[in-house]
């Protein structure tokens, strides 16, 4: 009787398992991306002030945003490279950094730079998880402030 309990349970796992592979793969990007841009240069949407910050950066800004980055960040974005997230360099957004961090996909139908980025790697990878209940606004600062280090003043 115990057996066969844990056989439906497997059986209907696996059916709902395939139904939601499914849907994510196939259905999903087609829904998300219709009628919306997947094209075209990103940076062309950017706002005019919307430049790799010029912010004071204070020492420990940068060791703390080095943590947290590691820990939040690392495993989907890269300063030299594509990874599963895209490539931090001076094309991403710095003016929305902190709302982006907090919750890409509300960023993204406010904005249009994020909605044409939030497309483009949509259907690649996973979404870029909501950090507005994991950090606070200090530590996305933080983040913020080694990424810019990062970006500017590399030379690994």
């Amino acid at each position: 009787m115990k057996k066969l309990i844990i056989y439906e349970f497997l059986v209907i796992f696996g059916i709902w398992f395939l139904i939601h592979t499914f849907c994510r793969t196939y259905l999903e990007p087609k829904i998300n991306s219709y009628n919306k841009p997947t094209t075209g240069n990103i940076s062309d949407y950017r706002d005019k002030d919307d430049t790799l910050s010029e912010i004071n950066i204070l020492p420990e800004y940068i060791d703390s945003g080095k943590v947290l980055f590691s820990r939040y960040c690392a495993s989907c974005h890269s300063f030299d490279k594509d990874f599963a997230g895209p490539k931090l360099n001076d094309s991403i957004s710095f003016k929305y950094f902190n709302e982006s961090v907090k919750d890409i996909s509300d960023l993204s139908k406010k904005y249009k730079h994020t909605e044409v980025l939030f497309n483009k790697w949509m259907p690649k990878s996973m979404i870029m998880p909501k950090f507005n209940e994991v950090l606070n606004d200090s530590q996305i600062e933080y983040i913020k402030s080694y990424t810019i280090y990062s970006i500017k003043y590399r030379t690994d």
